[in-house]
């Protein structure tokens, strides 16, 4: 099934096993809650538009949990996300999200979010409103929206994101409790001010923006040599590299390395497919159905890594890994026909 939400088409790919659904984009909340959040304050930016300004493909938007001596992968950081999109701009924000990505229950209080509409980023342990698969210790990200704390510290929250049953993604409006929220919270922004003016020129600008992602995927981005692609196999060599040790700790790696390529690599395609329709090329229309099937065939290998953190075989994921570095390499080589399809037919100003 596929739906159009902000602009952008999403294929909505849903499996169940034992009685349970998955659906495999579910990390796009922060997207979808950035974009409802910054059209609350005063301007219409699309997910694509947000991922593209964001610098989402970056691998220093990305924790890599070096304080363990076990492969760890929280989350994508959202704070170096938030701080691309307004760098260059007057926008006056809060924004606070701990290093470590550890509760911050300590550092808030009720007067933190009074008279304060705020974006959360909260752990699934805390909302009991979602129909939303997690690991039994080790519990994921979601954004919400606060719009009030009453007198009883009752917070008034919308879900953008909050998908059903089927699949289907639906506003949730509710209340929760301060104090659970608060035991949940990873993080919080709070918009003071919104330089909308400068913000249109960034999206009038998408384009080299967008070509500044093509090339961090496959070229140095000055931290990571081989780019955001060889980022990915980097991540995929420390598992195999720590791996072989504890099955329930690789289980935990393998549903870890599958929220990264969720939150992170499986949104480029459609996206991408977003942005030809902006900017159209002229065998748009073949890059976009290219770019489609290679999204289905990482949503092949997803899924067989998902069903890997319920019936763990080593041999059946190194395996998997094996064609996930061979979608790799042909990734790297349609996003250089892409960059070259572009500077063939824009005048890109953006040059490394």
């Amino acid at each position: 099934m596929s739906e159009l939400k902000n602009g952008v088409e999403r294929e909505n790919h849903i499996f169940s096993l034992n009685n349970l659904v998955f659906k495999t984009e579910v990390l796009t909340c922060f997207n979808t809650t950035l974009s409802n959040y910054l059209r609350i304050k005063g301007i219409d930016l699309s997910e694509s538009d947000i991922y593209f300004l964001c610098g989402y493909t970056n691998p220093d938007s990305t924790i890599v949990n070096v304080s363990q001596k076990r492969f760890a992968l929280p989350y994508v950081q959202f704070d170096i996300l938030i701080n691309n999109l307004f760098s260059d701009t007057d926008t006056n924000y809060e924004i606070y999200f701990d290093k470590e990505y550890q509760f911050i229950s300590l550092d808030v209080n009720p007067d933190t979010f009074k008279d304060k509409t705020v974006m959360l980023a909260l752990s699934t342990a805390v909302l009991n409103h979602l129909l939303f698969p997690t690991y039994p210790d080790q519990g994921t990200i979601h954004c919400v929206i606060s719009s009030e704390i009453d007198k009883n510290k009752i917070m008034k929250v919308t879900d953008y994101f909050n998908i059903d049953s089927t699949g289907k993604i639906n506003v949730w409006d509710g209340e929760y409790a301060y104090e659970d929220i608060k035991e949940g919270l990873l993080g919080y922004l709070n918009i003071n001010h919104l330089d909308t003016q400068m913000l249109e020129k960034k999206r009038a600008n998408l384009l080299n923006y967008a070509m500044k992602e093509f090339e961090g995927l496959v070229y140095d981005t000055g931290t990571h040599p081989a780019g955001g692609l060889g980022f990915i196999e980097d991540l995929f060599d420390l598992y195999e590299v720590e791996s072989g040790k504890d099955k329930v700790s690789e289980q935990r790696d393998i549903f870890r390395m599958n929220l990264m390529l969720q939150a992170k690599h499986l949104l480029f395609f459609g996206y991408t497919c977003d942005l030809i329709s902006k900017y159209t090329l002229k065998d748009g229309e073949n890059m976009c159905q290219r770019l489609r099937e290679m999204k289905y065939a990482w949503q092949r290998v997803i899924n067989k890594l998902l069903i890997q953190t319920l019936a763990y075989s080593r041999k059946r994921t190194t395996t998997i890994l094996s064609e996930a570095r061979e979608l790799i390499k042909q990734q790297r080589e349609l996003v250089l026909e892409l960059i070259d399809m572009y500077r063939n037919e824009y005048d890109i100003t953006y040059n490394g």
